[in-house]
């Protein structure tokens, strides 16, 4: 069986679609011929330097290494152009793809093969929740409700064409039935999976003495960034003692300038991108993880 697995992260350390296809491809079967299409940021945990030539992966176009909303459009728009002579060359019996990032939204019109898309998460909730929580947006987030109206449309259609609909957790596909009111046989919610040879407890690298408080994300509003940090000020304010590690890039000055007025800065590190394969080393050093984001799907992090 030829497989076509369209990767719009060629990274576990870009995002959680990234973690979610590498590990994907990473316990699919090998007498499978699997083709990844994807796309080409240089990086050093890329798809192609982590898992050797165990797949055949097409490099369809190439991103810079800070886009992180129009490459996007970008992968869409060359899947696009040469999904037909890929189909045709390799003859796929099987597609597989993602929502929100909706890597097929304009080829799902060009294929015959049976598709699965994962449901990592909905485009029209992402919109909801930003409006409802007025967040001072990130120039992603208002490039994202700029352009949803249409891509929710495209989200619609996909789900519709789908041959199977896989979200990742129960929360998921309650927002496919709420935002879509669209539940049938052809949805399987499918939990991610935890890698326990790679994330388990490891010994502290740090000899703190206070509580260490993790944040683990992209530092936009929509992940709950700004919630994060006006906790950190009542409890400041209230005398206790702790520090902080944020991993994730995004608004670092923002972040940095806001912690500075919380916090002395010994008491905080912000790393940004941290490797996927180095994560569990910093969640083994912090005392307690706070998951912050008003609209997040709950698989298993990572």
């Amino acid at each position: 069986m030829n497989i076509g697995i369209l990767a719009p992260e060629n990274t576990p350390s870009w995002g959680g679609v990234g973690a979610y296809t590498f590990n994907l491809l990473k316990n699919i079967p090998i007498e499978e011929e699997i083709h990844v299409v994807t796309i080409n940021r240089e990086i050093e945990d890329s798809f192609d330097k982590k898992l050797g030539d165990r797949f055949i992966i097409h490099k369809i176009v190439d991103i810079s290494k800070n886009d992180s909303f129009f490459y996007n459009l970008r992968f869409q728009l060359a899947i696009l152009k040469q999904f037909k002579k890929l189909y045709k060359e390799h003859g796929f019996d099987m597609i597989h793809s993602h929502s929100g990032h909706l890597p097929h939204l304009f080829s799902q019109f060009q294929r015959t093969a049976p598709m699965t898309v994962t449901v990592h998460a909905t485009v029209k909730g992402l919109r909801n929740s930003i409006n409802k929580y007025g967040f001072k947006e990130s120039r992603t987030e208002t490039l994202m409700k700029f352009f949803s109206l249409g891509i929710e449309q495209g989200e619609k259609i996909g789900f519709q064409k789908a041959d199977l609909l896989l979200p990742i957790s129960e929360f998921t596909l309650r927002q496919i039935n709420l935002n879509y009111g669209y539940n049938n046989e052809k949805i399987k919610v499918m939990n991610n999976a935890v890698d326990t040879t790679l994330f388990y407890p490891h010994k502290k690298n740090t000899e703190e003495l206070e509580p260490t408080f993790l944040f683990v994300g992209r530092l936009y509003a929509i992940k709950g960034i700004d919630i994060f940090l006006d906790a950190l000020e009542i409890l400041s304010k209230k005398g206790l003692k702790f520090k902080v590690l944020i991993v994730g890039r995004g608004e670092t000055e923002r972040v940095e300038k806001r912690l500075l007025e919380i916090l002395p800065p010994q008491k905080f590190e912000v790393k940004g991108r941290v490797n996927y394969f180095n994560m569990p080393q910093a969640y083994s050093n912090s005392d307690t993880l706070i998951a912050t984001p008003p609209y997040e799907n709950f698989p298993t992090t990572t």
